[in-house]
């Protein structure tokens, strides 16, 4: 039976692990869209680029500007954000942090994220 707890502990925190890879993945793709539409579209219009590369570099934005909508990076970023926090104060919960610990562990998160990391009723019970 140990083996198995300790295999799904394993499992557990590669999944958090995973999770915040996704994060930083998605978060990071955001940011390169929106510098690059961002650059890109001041280039374009300021016309600091010849005519040529300009036509390129406008449709490069727009093609950017799509994936942004369409993927929605920022949303993703956030919604594996969530999950990796959600799953990290599980973990610490069942490792018996204290539950002043993880009240503030889940405030300082809703403050550096601007978003609500839910409380665990387990994590009550400890």
């Amino acid at each position: 039976m140990l083996g198995d707890s300790n295999s799904e502990e394993t499992d557990v925190k590669g999944r958090r692990d995973a999770w915040f890879k996704y994060f930083q993945r998605w978060q990071y793709f955001s940011w390169g869209l929106l510098v690059f539409i961002s650059g890109g579209s001041a280039a374009v219009a300021s016309q600091i680029v010849p005519p040529v590369v300009r036509d390129g570099v406008a449709l490069a934005v727009a093609l950017c500007a799509a994936l942004l909508a369409t993927l929605q990076p920022q949303r993703r970023a956030q919604a594996y954000r969530q999950a990796w926090i959600a799953i990290d104060l599980a973990i610490k919960a069942s490792a018996r942090v204290a539950p002043d610990m993880l009240d503030a562990i889940r405030k300082g998160e809703n403050i550096i994220g601007d978003s609500h990391a839910e409380k665990n009723a387990d994590a009550d019970r400890l």
